[in-house]
């Protein structure tokens, strides 16, 4: 792969993401409030919480372990790409890593939804 591909782009969003989600987080978790920044379904309204300290409980894991990996996939792909070591093979399991660890925090955010409003 080329260094100075639309990967790195891709991968820099990626890492971005992480960092995005890790820090609205800590956010949710110190202000004790839900941020409607979070990546809701539409039409759901952050003030209609039923139980705000359930869903900070419930999602905080999810949210906490889907930007560590997002972080992580995105790091290392930046890595691989940098160093000119990246294989098609290698970047194609960091990209299923980020898009399993995605698939399931939508679904466990499905769930949260369901049972917090």
């Amino acid at each position: 792969m080329v260094s100075n591909s639309i990967y790195m782009l891709m991968d820099l969003l990626i890492a971005g993401c992480g960092v995005y989600v890790i820090c609205n987080y800590l956010s949710m978790y110190r202000s004790k409030s839900v941020k409607s920044s979070v990546l809701f379904p539409k039409g759901f309204q952050a003030d209609q919480c039923k139980d705000v300290s359930g869903f900070l409980k419930y999602i905080g894991i999810r949210q906490i372990a889907f930007g560590l990996a997002s972080l992580a996939s995105g790091g290392f792909s930046l890595y691989q790409d940098y160093t000119g070591t990246a294989s098609v093979g290698a970047y194609l399991i960091t990209l299923a890593v980020f898009l399993i660890f995605a698939a399931w925090y939508s679904i466990a955010m499905k769930k949260a939804m369901q049972r917090f409003w």
